[in-house]
């Protein structure tokens, strides 16, 4: 800028920051853990929640509605883990409306016959867990993952 030099055209100004890149609408917050929408109908969900890294948000969901609202308003990373052994969400529901996962998310089936799940899976961004039912099991598969750190 013609008034960021001086009358001999040195920079008297720290030059400004370059323009920021297209955003994907996911408002980023440094070292932010993801949040964790579980969509399920059990409600000692709490557990898991226990079993994590501090730091990892845990949310419920009960229906198809609450979870796409959750992904509509987020403020960083959000992985959805969809509970097969007690569950509150269709798997073809959620592809149909969810054909590409979003950036930073990532959609976990959890409870789910792989035979059952084998084309939902194939897709990028899906993956289905091998963790028992039990809520401690399923703390320990996603921390031994490294899906948490």
């Amino acid at each position: 800028r013609p008034d960021a030099l001086d009358q001999d055209g040195v920079p008297t100004a720290a030059p400004e920051p370059p323009e920021p890149e297209a955003s994907s609408g996911v408002m980023r917050r440094p070292n932010t853990l993801p949040q964790l929408v579980i969509a399920t109908a059990a409600t000692g969900y709490h557990e898991l929640a226990n079993g994590l890294p501090s730091g990892v948000r845990v949310l419920r969901v009960t229906d198809a509605f609450e979870l796409f609202t959750e992904l509509d308003t987020r403020v960083g990373p959000v992985w959805i883990l969809v509970d097969g052994y007690r569950a509150t969400v269709d798997l073809t529901t959620l592809a149909t409306f969810l054909p590409r996962v979003p950036e930073a998310c990532e959609v976990m089936l959890w409870g789910f016959d792989a035979d059952v799940v084998g084309g939902f899976v194939r897709k990028r961004g899906w993956r289905l867990l091998a963790a028992e039912e039990g809520w401690d099991d399923l703390a320990a598969e996603l921390t031994s993952a490294m899906l948490f750190g």
